[in-house]
């Protein structure tokens, strides 16, 4: 294991190399034994860090997609659907009640 600190303090990268054999059969039936090299590596954040993070973080989902001039639009838009389709229910009880009568 290494311990590896960059410019910043606040970040510690932590390397490990871990190598393993696994035996595997080719098509003639003979086994192979081959090394495997498994590379991980992890970076720890102090605290008070990650609080700036997550603050950030909630800032940004914090700003309005959509204005409020979008806002009034869509609903006045919602609106007029709405207006549409009772008229087209209206039209369509008055048809189906001519023909019946």
């Amino acid at each position: 294991m290494a311990i590896n600190t960059p410019g910043e303090k606040r970040k510690i990268s932590i390397s490990r190399k871990e190598t393993s054999e696994i035996r595997q059969a080719d098509a003639a039936g003979r086994s192979r034994t081959i090394q495997v090299e498994v590379r991980k590596k992890r970076t720890i954040v102090r605290r008070d860090e990650q609080a700036e993070v997550r603050a950030e973080i909630a800032r940004r989902k914090a700003v309005p997609v959509i204005d409020e001039a979008e806002k009034q639009r869509r609903e006045a838009e919602a609106r007029r659907q709405a207006e549409l389709i009772a008229r087209q229910e209206a039209d369509a009880r008055e048809k189906t009640g001519k023909s019946q009568g």
